[in-house]
């Protein structure tokens, strides 16, 4: 048969599967602008031959489109046999050759295919590598693979946000006190409020309503050391529960800041208005800048959630907290959420700060669109 002069689109309707290996050698002696039409061709052909040709096309020094289609049909018809090369290309590609790596990987049919996964992350200390297995654990739902994502919050190396990821999806409230001992260890603010946020997460998916940060409460109770006291007050607060405020109240008053801080951050988050008084409290009597405004950022999120309440009721509550911003940036933020509640009163407020040297503009904007918001 004259391979040049067939089309190769035909060559499903002319050759079996189980014969396909007797022609690959024909195949190889195509030029490389036939290749990509081989590549597309093979994926018609889940055998161990046609998988190890586009191995072979995917790794060599043809063109990236050769590689780009090679790699594609490997996540039609690759298996475990194929992870490790695909996981490699998706670490160390680029454009839309890494792309199609990441999307075959993801692919791949078949339970072999996750052990196999699993089998390379037990082994493998290169950090791009364990990203690109990580990621396709989270896109092909490995729920076993929750030992790895919680080794690698251990690591300095680590994806935060992939770890966070797949901890999420994954994990549950029986990993809450290593995940703590991790966080503890830490000494990024950012990396510890985010396992936090976590372990808040597996909370609220567990026990009764009104026991899910019982834990957390004993645990604090117990502990002496501000650091770890204030993670385990951000938890209790971003929990929610409100048979957990009076303890969080309790901490605004302690002489610690850290554990202050905490506590107002706690409140700062809360998910129900119950925390509406203890944010106005903070705002008005609070001589640390960093709490006032936390206290203020609260309160807008609060008063803005409330969708159910006349729009002058919310702007009412909006210029109260206006009167109580200690800069121009949470003036700002107020005014940004006027135009959510359109009605006359915050119509006239905005307009009233027309000339005012540090938030006119912002005004000016607010009062445009809550004007153009009571024509509709």
């Amino acid at each position: 048969m004259n391979w040049r002069r067939k089309p190769v689109g035909l060559i499903p309707r002319l050759v079996s599967q189980d014969k396909i290996d007797s022609y690959l050698e024909l195949l190889a002696s195509l030029p490389d602008n036939l290749q990509v039409q081989v590549a597309a061709v093979l994926a018609n052909y889940p055998v161990p031959a046609a998988r190890q040709y586009l191995v072979n096309l995917a790794g060599k020094l043809a063109s990236a489109e050769v590689r780009t289609e090679a790699i594609v049909s490997l996540g039609k018809i690759g298996d475990s046999s194929t992870v490790e090369f695909l996981a490699e290309k998706a670490a160390t590609a680029h454009g839309n050759e890494k792309a199609a790596a990441k999307e075959s990987l993801a692919a791949l049919r078949g339970r072999e295919v996750d052990k196999k996964i699993l089998e390379i992350l037990s082994t493998s200390s290169v950090q791009e590598l364990r990203n690109e297995l990580l990621l396709a654990a989270c896109e092909r739902n490995i729920r076993e693979s929750r030992e790895y994502f919680l080794k690698e919050a251990a690591n300095p190396s680590a994806d935060v946000a992939l770890v966070s990821r797949g901890l999420r999806a994954f994990g549950d409230i029986s990993l809450a006190e290593e995940l703590l001992n991790v966080a503890y260890k830490s000494e990024d603010e950012a990396f510890r409020e985010e396992m936090a946020g976590i372990i808040a997460a597996w909370a609220k998916q567990s026990a009764r309503p009104d026991a899910r940060s019982s834990y957390f409460r004993n645990l604090l109770g117990a502990e002496k050391q501000p650091e770890r006291q204030a993670l385990l007050i951000s938890i209790i607060g971003k929990i929610g529960e409100r048979n957990s405020l009076p303890l969080l109240r309790g901490y605004l008053k302690s002489q610690e800041p850290k554990l202050r801080e905490a506590a107002v951050r706690a409140l700062t988050d809360w998910p129900e208005v119950e925390a509406r008084d203890d944010l106005m409290f903070i705002a008005r009597v609070s001589a640390d800048l960093k709490e006032k405004v936390l206290g203020i950022r609260g309160l807008v999120r609060l008063t803005t959630s409330e969708k159910c309440r006349r729009p002058e009721a919310v702007v009412d509550s909006l210029k109260e907290i206006y009167a109580l911003c200690p800069r121009a940036e949470e003036k700002k933020l107020v005014l940004a959420v006027f135009p959510d509640f359109p009605c006359e009163p915050g119509l006239s407020f905005c307009q009233s700060l027309d000339n005012d040297p540090e938030v006119g503009p912002e005004a000016r904007t607010a009062a445009e669109k809550i004007t153009q918001r009571l024509k509709r």
